[in-house]
């Protein structure tokens, strides 16, 4: 059985990756304006911060971002970069509970 493919015009914008380093600040995104985008990265530096800063400061840097990169919709947090293997557990888990504790706050 064939099926019939129908590719449909989309508006969509599509950021990736956002380096970690990149100045953000409130507004960055706001000239994009499309009815769909997709925002990925930038969350934490996993290059200086991740590895070396403490659970709180991983946690702040994520705060810090996540209403910067979420603004407008359609941001899913990642980290562009790999994670280097001498990057404690419990910074991992400061940067993805920041992300819980975020999403529970402002989307319930």
């Amino acid at each position: 059985m064939q099926g019939t493919a129908k590719i449909l015009p989309l508006d969509i914008v599509v950021w990736f990756p956002v380096s970690p380093l990149t100045r953000l600040t409130l507004g960055s995104f706001e000239r994009v304006a499309d009815p769909m985008r997709f925002i990925s990265g930038g969350g934490v530096d996993t290059q200086s911060m991740l590895p070396n800063g403490t659970p709180e400061e991983v946690a702040a840097q994520v705060t810090e971002r996540l209403p910067i990169l979420s603004e407008g919709g359609g941001y899913v947090f990642n980290t562009i970069h790999n994670i280097v293997g001498d990057t404690r557990a419990e910074n991992i888990w400061a940067a993805f509970e920041a992300v819980h504790k975020y999403n529970q706050k402002h989307f319930g």
